[in-house]
C-alpha cells in the first residue's frame, strides 16, 4: 500500500468525490472530506477512518488547519454542476488554487487534480481554460503532483438515457465521433492506483469506446424503444449558442463544451470494469 496514508478529498459530495471517499476507505486510507454540504456524507460517520469538515474553498480562511497532518490532497472541485453565481475562474481555478496554497503551507506530499481530456486543445472554452490555468499553477508549485484527465463521466452520459426515457435524444452535431467515458468508481480506483506517481499528467477513459450515435441507440435498446435521435446541424448549434451566450455565459460554456465533444473523438487509454449498458440498466 502507498506510504501516503492520510488523504484529504475536496469536492467530496459530487459523483467522483463520493466514489473517492468510498474507494479510499475500502483501501484503508484515513479520509478527511471537505464539503460545503457535509450532510451528504453522513452515512460514513460511523467509520473511524473518516471525518468531514464543512468548508467553502472560495473562502481561503476556512481552509486554515484543514490539511494539517495529512499526506495528500485529491481535488475534484469544478463548476459544471454548481448553480451559484460564480465563474469558472472562481471555482476551477481560484478555489483549487486556495487549496493548493494551503497544501504548500502544510508541506503536503502529493496533490492530485481532476482536469479534463484535451484541455490544452480547447482553451477557447472557459471551463477548460480555467482548468488549464490551474494545471500551470500546480506544475510550478513545487508539490509533487498527479493530474488526471478523464474523457468524461458516466453521470454525463446519463443525460442521454434521461432523454431516451422521454422519447427522443437530441445531439449537438453528427454524433459519429468516438468516446470512452468512465464510471466514477473506476476513476476513483484509477486515482488510488496512481497516487504514488510523481509529476505526471495521465489521460484515462472507460472500457467501452463507442460512437455518440451508438451510445444513444444503446439507451433506447435498454429501454426497449425504437431509437429517435435528432441531430442539430452545426449552423443551428452555432446560432443557438450565440443566443444562449446573451443570457448565460455559464450555460453557453457548458453547451459549447458538450457540442465540441459530440463532434470530436474523445478517447483515452481504457481502465475499469463498469460498462455503459449496465449503467443504463441500473437506471430503469
Amino acid at each position: 500500500m502507498s506510504s501516503l496514508k492520510k488523504i484529504v478529498i475536496a469536492g467530496s459530495t459530487g459523483h467522483l468525490g463520493k466514489a473517492l471517499v468510498e474507494v479510499g476507505l475500502k483501501r484503508g486510507f484515513q479520509i478527511r472530506a471537505l464539503a460545503r454540504h457535509p450532510d451528504v456524507l453522513n452515512f460514513y460517520k460511523s467509520n473511524n477512518l473518516f471525518e468531514i469538515l464543512k468548508v467553502d474553498l472560495t473562502h481561503p480562511e476556512e481552509l486554515v488547519g484543514t490539511l494539517n497532518g495529512f499526506d495528500a490532497v485529491i481535488t475534484t472541485i469544478g463548476i459544471t454542476r454548481q448553480k451559484d453565481k460564480v465563474t469558472f475562474m472562481d471555482i476551477d481555478y481560484q478555489a483549487n488554487l486556495n487549496l493548493l496554497l494551503e497544501a504548500k503551507r502544510n508541506n503536503v506530499k502529493k496533490f492530485m487534480y481532476t482536469s479534463g481530456f484535451g484541455v490544452e486543445d480547447n482553451l477557447d472554452i472557459a471551463l477548460y481554460y480555467a482548468k488549464y490555468e490551474f494545471e500551470g499553477e500546480l506544475k510550478k508549485s513545487g508539490i509533487p503532483y498527479v493530474i488526471i484527465r478523464p474523457t468524461g463521466f458516466f453521470s454525463d452520459i446519463q443525460e442521454f438515457f434521461e432523454m431516451a426515457k422521454k422519447g427522443r435524444i437530441i445531439l449537438l452535431g453528427h454524433g459519429n465521433n468516438f468516446m470512452n467515458p468512465i464510471d466514477p468508481i473506476d476513476l476513483a480506483e484509477f486515482f488510488y492506483e496512481h497516487i504514488d506517481e510523481m509529476d505526471k499528467i495521465i489521460p484515462v477513459g472507460g472500457p467501452d469506446t463507442m460512437k455518440i450515435n451508438d451510445i444513444s441507440k444503446l439507451a433506447f435498446e435498454v429501454l426497449d424503444k425504437k431509437p429517435k435521435i435528432t441531430h442539430l446541424p452545426s449552423f443551428l448549434v452555432k446560432l443557438f449558442l450565440g443566443i444562449v451566450r446573451l443570457y448565460s455565459f455559464k450555460t453557453y460554456t457548458i453547451l459549447k463544451f458538450m457540442s465540441r465533444f459530440m463532434n470530436e473523438d474523445v478517447v483515452a487509454p481504457s481502465y475499469g470494469n463498469h460498462h455503459l449498458k449496465e449503467m443504463f440498466k441500473a437506471s430503469i
